[in-house]
């Protein structure tokens, strides 16, 4: 009898086991399910599309290029590498990349103009800015031990418009060129460079810029994706070099100018001068820099909220949104509101507290859609943000 009890004692216990095991096991399986979410992105949504993002993803990828490039070695003075409009962005601009044997400066032309030099190196990694729109460029690389190497680059016909308005007027004399943003009051906005003799050397078309700070050899522009009819919608800043590659992102738009002065034909500009180079060029390849903290959010499981989100009505009041990055941009006219932003994949909902508006950087991975719940009702934006 007693031999009959320990093994039903061990029995029970084992019993015992295998079913806690397969109760952890169950709810971790449970917690994990990924809920399908297909029903909040129907095509029906408004997308927004994530230019920014697509655009340091591409800067990413040529980048490493230009990394590789430089590293490997593989070009000469007599025969470099040539990347016109590396970036996408600005169209009259290039980057040569070569070696020499021995440490050297080089020194630029462009058409003929010395524009600047280099410090002495064996790698070479040269900016060319201010190339003629509609034009063959005759670009001449010096070497300081007297070699020299001609490169064409021709370019794009692009907008040059600026009617018989003699620039040099409003151009500082100690610059070489005129930076012209606008027309402001359109979504079109864009960067035009010119020199002393209204012709066109410099283009930036990214979506919608309304301002810009010349500093040193970069540009701090005020960047969204188009143009928004209110103030409340908050923009970011972009310090950008000339090649139009993104160095860093910031959210602080005090000291940029916003002084439209400049017209034309009832289109306003800000207008400032600058110089392309400095002197010694030299260009170095890191990443953006972008260091705000995420803003504070609650995580939601999908799963705990799926039948709310499921009944959830059309929104039928106004807002705005903007998607730039990681940065999204909301207003919801003075009305309160939790902004919920549902993942598409990870079983997630981040879910902010908005007093009307605010602008919210996000780490999200994954496509959003949008609800919000306003009075302890929740209401579908009909609004999808892409990754």
């Amino acid at each position: 009898m007693k031999e009959n009890n320990k093994v039903s004692t061990s029995m029970i216990f084992i019993v015992f086991l295998i079913f806690a095991i397969s109760m952890i096991f169950l709810t971790v399986l449970l917690s994990n399910r990924i809920i399908n979410t297909d029903n909040y992105f129907k095509n029906y949504n408004t997308y927004l599309d994530n230019n920014l993002s697509e655009q340091l993803r591409k800067q990413e990828k040529v980048d490493e290029q230009l990394k590789d490039i430089a590293k490997n070695g593989n070009y000469s003075l007599n025969n470099p590498y040539v990347m016109v409009n590396p970036y996408g962005i600005s169209p009259l601009t290039a980057i040569i990349i070569f070696n020499t044997m021995n440490k050297e400066s080089v020194s630029l032309y462009i058409n003929d103009v010395k524009v600047a030099e280099d410090n002495e190196s064996i790698m070479h990694i040269i900016p060319v800015i201010g190339l003629y729109n509609n034009s063959n460029n005759v670009i001449t690389l010096e070497s300081s031990s007297g070699e020299k190497s001609t490169i064409n680059i021709s370019t794009e016909s692009l907008n040059d418009f600026v009617n018989d308005f003699d620039l040099e007027k409003i151009k500082d004399t100690n610059k070489s060129s005129i930076i012209l943003m606008g027309n402001i009051n359109s979504n079109n906005s864009i960067i035009r460079g010119f020199d002393e003799n209204n012709n066109l050397n410099y283009y930036l078309d990214f979506d919608y810029l309304s301002g810009y700070l010349v500093k040193g050899d970069h540009l701090l522009v005020e960047y969204n994706t188009r143009m928004f009819g209110n103030t409340n919608i908050k923009n970011i800043i972009l310090e950008i070099d000339y090649l139009g590659k993104i160095h860093s992102i910031k959210t602080d738009t005090s000291e940029i100018n916003h002084n439209i002065n400049f017209t034309l034909e009832e289109s306003e500009y800000i207008a400032q001068s600058a110089n392309y180079y400095n002197g010694v060029v030299s260009y170095n390849i890191n990443k953006c820099m972008d260091n705000y903290d995420y803003s504070i959010f609650k995580n939601i499981n999908t799963e705990s909220i799926v039948s709310e989100l499921d009944k959830a009505e059309i929104y039928r009041e106004d807002f705005d949104i903007a998607l730039m990055g990681e940065y999204v941009s909301v207003d919801f006219k003075d009305k309160d509101v939790t902004l919920l932003m549902v993942n598409k994949y990870n079983n997630l909902v981040y879910s902010y507290e908005v007093d009307g508006s605010a602008l919210i950087k996000v780490n999200a991975q994954d496509d959003i859609s949008l609800f919000v719940i306003v009075d302890n009702k929740y209401y579908n934006l009909l609004t999808v943000l892409g990754k």
